[in-house]
């Protein structure tokens, strides 16, 4: 009697084919990654980026490529589930007994405001690009490889915080009175 996963007889010698998967040897060709929003402790300058090991540590036909983006609207994400883990919109998940009510999953995206994504930071020690003063950000890491049996790999990554030189400037302007439509000169 032949019993293989997949694969159901028929009828006498004959099989049917209904499932099958197979596997290979080495490393997906594109690994992209996207860090959960991180939550800076308050507004901070961005200094340099720093990976372990850098590019020269990874073999040649593979790269890693790093971008940050930062922001200060999160949106709050209220999602609703039945008992089954079937999503649900919250009116038919109010509708439901309380028996038949699952989880409510809350979660943040971002909102608006947010920077684009960084070029791409060539090296360990690059100045990041992405604005500073912001109170979230978001590192994304993509590995790619031309060989299925190399792939890159990052040990940790830092990136400087450093606080704002001023978190506000006064200033005063003389003369504090001019005529509209003339042309004047102030001193700050």
């Amino acid at each position: 009697n032949l019993r293989l996963p997949g694969v159901a007889r028929t009828s006498g010698f004959f099989y049917s084919l209904s499932d099958i998967m197979l596997y290979t040897e080495g490393y997906v060709p594109e690994a992209p990654l996207v860090s959960e929003i991180i939550h800076l402790p308050g507004p901070r300058n961005l200094g340099a980026i720093h990976w372990n090991p850098g590019p020269d540590a990874a073999p040649e036909s593979t790269e890693v490529q790093i971008r940050t983006r930062t922001g200060d609207l999160l949106v709050e994400q209220i999602r609703y589930f039945d008992v089954n883990g079937m999503e649900k919109d919250k009116e038919g998940w109010e509708k439901l007994i309380t028996s038949f009510k699952g989880p409510i999953d809350t979660s943040f995206a971002i909102g608006g405001g947010w920077s684009n994504w960084s070029q791409k930071y060539l090296q360990p020690g690059d100045q990041v690009t992405s604005p500073g003063l912001r109170n979230y950000m978001q590192i994304q890491v993509n590995f790619s490889s031309d060989s299925r049996f190399e792939a890159a790999s990052i040990r940790n990554l830092d990136i400087e915080l450093v606080p704002p030189v001023a978190y506000g400037l006064v200033g005063e302007i003389w003369p504090h009175e001019t005529l509209p439509g003339k042309l004047d000169t102030f001193d700050v």
